[in-house]
């Protein structure tokens, strides 16, 4: 029997936000879990040879949702390839939590 798989989304656009999708990963693995974070994967052939592939495989997601530029004096944009996943996983209905900085 195949271990459950988990697809972590998280912004990386500095060293904090890599190093808080890696901890994710550890955590999941250490209980377990199969996981893909997926580190350095930023073009669009990943999101079609990779990130596509992977969801479809993963029964949970978790996304951690980075603030980005100030959009209003409370309100952040998020990372785009994070939401571009979310939209992907609730497509496909996998069951999933997110954080937001």
């Amino acid at each position: 029997m195949r271990k459950a798989r988990v697809f972590i989304s998280c912004g990386q656009r500095i060293d904090r936000e890599k190093n808080i999708g890696m901890e994710v990963d550890r955590y999941f693995k250490a209980r377990g879990f199969d996981t893909y974070f997926a580190e350095k994967v930023h073009s669009p052939e990943a999101l079609t040879e990779h990130i596509f592939t992977y969801l479809k495989e993963s029964e949970y997601f978790i996304f951690i949702d980075f603030k980005r530029e100030k959009i209003n004096k409370t309100e952040y944009r998020g990372s785009i390839f994070v939401n571009q996943e979310i939209g992907i996983s609730i497509f496909l209905k996998i069951p999933g939590i997110g954080f937001y900085e």
